[in-house]
Formats: C-alpha cells, sequence, structure tokens
C-alpha cells in the first residue's frame, strides 16, 4: 500500500473546504456586482446618503475633516459628526481615481461588495465551527444572496464595511474561544475591535459579549487569567481609538467617543414630528435636507448645535415619558420586525419595487421567527443562538432609543443569519428525528 495513502482523505477535506470557501465568496461577490449592474448604479455616485462623500472630498480637496450636514460649500469647521474609517476610505479613493469619477466610484462598489462577500465567508467559518457544515451553508448561502447583504454595494456609506467588521469580530471571538491563548492575542483582538468603532463604533456596546466569552471559556477556573485576557482586549481597543479621540479632545476640548451625533440623533427620534412619518422628520430637523435646520448648525457650531439638541431631547422625554415608551417600542418593532420598510420617505427608497419591500420585511420577521421556534425545539445550541442574537440586540438599543434606518438592520445582519444557520439546522434535525420515529411506529 502506498505510505501516502492515509493522508488523503486530510487533504481532499482541505481542499473541499477552500473551494466552499472559494464558491461561498465567489458567488457573493457575482451576485452583488450582478446587482449593481441590473439597477443601473454601477460606477454611479448616488444622489443620497451623501455624507461620506462631501467629508471624503473635503479632507482630500480643503484638507480638513468637515462637517457634512453643513454643506458642501459651508464655511469650514472640524467636526467629529462622523467616524474617520470610511471618509479615509472615500478619500484614498478619489485621490487616487478622481472625484466622484466613475472610476472611483465602481473602486469603492467594488470594496464593498468584496466586504460583504467576505463576511458571507466568515459567517460559514463561525457557523462551522459553533455547530456544523449543514447550518454554516445554509448562513452562508442566506448571506450571499441576503437584500439587505446585497442592496447597500451601491451606496457610498460604511455599511457594507460594517457588515465584514461584524462578522469578522465574531469569527475572531469564537477563534479565540477554540484555542489555548495567551494575553497578547486578547490584546490583538482588541486592536481589531478598536479599528471597528473608529469605522462606526455602533458595536461598541456589545464588546463586553465579544471578549468575555472566549476568556471564560479559556479560563472559566482562573479569574486572575479571565481578568488579563479582558484588561489586554481592553488595553488593545483603547490603543486603537485613542488617536481620534486625543484629536477630538485637542479640537474640541472635550472628550468624544469617535463621533459626536448621539443627541442629534436621539432629538430625531423624540422631536414633534416624530409622531409622523418619516420623511417629515428629515425635511424638518435633518440638515442635509433642511436649510433652516442646516443655517442653524453652521451658526451655531458643531458643539453648541449638539448640545441644544440634547437639551431638545431631554425636555420632549421628561415632559412626555409615556410617548418616549412608545416611539422607542415601535422602533424596535421597525429594527426586528423590517416595518421601517413601511415608513421610506420616497417610493424607491431602500429597494425600487414594492414587491421587493414587502418580501424584505416578511424576510426579516421569519428570521426572527425561526430563530425562536430553533431555540424552542432544540436546547442544545440554545446558548450560542442566544449569545449570537444578544450581540445585535443589545447593539440595536442605541437606534432603539433614536430612530432606524434599514442600513442600522443591515449592520447587525451576521449575527442574525449565523443564528438563523444554526437553528433552521436544529428544526430540520428535530424533523428527520420526529419523522424517524414515525416510521419506526408505522414499521412496529
Amino acid at each position: 500500500m502506498n505510505p501516502d495513502t492515509p493522508a488523503q482523505p486530510k487533504v481532499s477535506r482541505k481542499r473541499i473546504h477552500l473551494a466552499s470557501l472559494t464558491l461561498i465568496g465567489g458567488a457573493s461577490f457575482f451576485i452583488r456586482i450582478v446587482y449593481c449592474i441590473a439597477h443601473g448604479t454601477f460606477g454611479v455616485t448616488p444622489d443620497n446618503y451623501r455624507e461620506y462623500v462631501i467629508a471624503g472630498t473635503a479632507l482630500i480637496t480643503r484638507g480638513i475633516y468637515i462637517c457634512p450636514l453643513a454643506g458642501e460649500t459651508a464655511n469650514l469647521m472640524p467636526s467629529a459628526w462622523i467616524p474617520p474609517l470610511y471618509v479615509g476610505v472615500i478619500a484614498g479613493a478619489y485621490s487616487l481615481f478622481g472625484v466622484e469619477t466613475n472610476l472611483s466610484t465602481i473602486i469603492l462598489q467594488l470594496i464593498n461588495a468584496g466586504a460583504t462577500s467576505l463576511a458571507a465567508v466568515f459567517i460559514f467559518l463561525v457557523v462551522a465551527r459553533l455547530s456544523n457544515r449543514r447550518a454554516a451553508w445554509i448562513a452562508a448561502i442566506a448571506t450571499a444572496a441576503h437584500p439587505l447583504l446585497v442592496g447597500f454595494t451601491d451606496v457610498l456609506w460604511d455599511t457594507s464595511l460594517f457588515i465584514m467588521a461584524t462578522a469578522s469580530v465574531i469569527w475572531f471571538s469564537t477563534w479565540l474561544s477554540n484555542r489555548d491563548v495567551r494575553a497578547r492575542l486578547f490584546f490583538a483582538f482588541g486592536l481589531i475591535l478598536g479599528i471597528t468603532a473608529i469605522l462606526s463604533p455602533s458595536l461598541t456596546i456589545a464588546y463586553p459579549l465579544l471578549v468575555l466569552r472566549p476568556a471564560f471559556v479559556q479560563h472559566r477556573r482562573d479569574f486572575r487569567k479571565v481578568l488579563r485576557a479582558t484588561s489586554a482586549a481592553v488595553l488593545g481597543w483603547m490603543l486603537a481609538v485613542s488617536p481620534w479621540c486625543i484629536r477630538d479632545f485637542v479640537t474640541f476640548g472635550r472628550t468624544i467617543y469617535v463621533r459626536t451625533n448621539f443627541w442629534h440623533e436621539v432629538w430625531l427620534g423624540t422631536c414633534p414630528e416624530a409622531d409622523n412619518a418619516r420623511n417629515t422628520v428629515f425635511n424638518e430637523r435633518f440638515a442635509m435636507r433642511s436649510t433652516a435646520e442646516r443655517e442653524r448648525l453652521i451658526k451655531m457650531g458643531e458643539l453648541a448645535y449638539l448640545d441644544d439638541c440634547k437639551s431638545l431631547a431631554i425636555q420632549s422625554i421628561k415632559a412626555d415619558p409615556g410617548r418616549f415608551v412608545r416611539l422607542s417600542a415601535d422602533r424596535f418593532t421597525d429594527f426586528w420586525l423590517g416595518t421601517i420598510l413601511t415608513h421610506a420617505s420616497s417610493p424607491g427608497e431602500w429597494f425600487p419595487h414594492a414587491r421587493a419591500r414587502a418580501g424584505t420585511m416578511i424576510l426579516l420577521s421569519l428570521e426572527l421567527i425561526v430563530i425562536v421556534a430553533g431555540m424552542y425545539v432544540a436546547p442544545g445550541p440554545r446558548g450560542l443562538v442566544l449569545w449570537l442574537i444578544s450581540i445585535a440586540m443589545l447593539s440595536s438599543l442605541t437606534y432603539t432609543v433614536t430612530h432606524v434606518e434599514l442600513r442600522y438592520r443591515a449592520q447587525f445582519e451576521p449575527a442574525v443569519l449565523m443564528a438563523l444557520g444554526i437553528s433552521v439546522d436544529a428544526l430540520l434535525r428535530r424533523f428527520q428525528s420526529y419523522a424517524n420515529v414515525q416510521d419506526a411506529v408505522v414499521s412496529a
């Protein structure tokens, strides 16, 4: 017998695994590019969601990081309104290929497509590690074709990169859980979490879940090692975010965590127009659409304007706490059941066709129902599913008290789809078990 024969199955498994990852990533990328071409937006800078385009353009043409809501021709004032990482991506593409040229937009859209395609690969790897390959394929296929992960490919926003970041940090957390690692790897994980925060700080509230799980899995019997691991992760996170936070402190004289606009978002969700249609809120209170609001922002300056938004939001909440609770409950429903799709500002917003919007809303609702059903019938993977859903739910709290957009749900969809793959597989196994019992009864 050839002595190399026993090694063949191992090599074959590796090749199959690599082929699977290549197929998932390649198919996902192909779907996204076809979407952009079919949608007529490939190489076309969108008319909406221009904040990062404005900030990136100003960064390379005027050498200053401006507040994009003040307008492209407004007096230049330093800003921390939006996170810097994707602004840097935009500025880099524009400096190399021209400002808002077809080529620069294509490059940015290819980056978006590649990011969410890579997210599909990470999702497959995570679910395969936590459950099995069938569950992994279910989650990966759902990711490849999911309208939220496809539909923002042509939008020049941080959404696609943040989708990849969410999937990658969950992968890193599960990878740490399965290895006997030293504190330096938790430090590296903290650096990755910090870089993710510089892209968007929305996931920060869930960082304890991402760090504590591997720390306790590795060192559950030694609290000092748990403390050492988590401290290393916190140190890495602080090191990654500190340059931008120091810049903000030097510029504005106050401590700011990545971006300044939280209380503006709260005010959008509590202003008098918040009871009305979404487009009414934005037309009246959002400086990109409201001339009066933009002039107020320019006159007051960014921090004074945001302090005023904070004061107005707190006054509104104190004046009618019940209204705030009701609006927050509505936003929770919008986020998790997809009913935000009924609040589009225009008929073509998010998805150009009504059937696509209705189908996506049904899909988002079904995801949550299937996940809950899977947790109910299969207690085995319940803890894993609960951990994944908790990451998304904790992160969604920020939007529950502010306002909801479809892209906010898209950011955390990787965690949801991981939980969905595990839950669908659990349901299938339960149905198969039930069918086998029924066959045995009939045979007897």
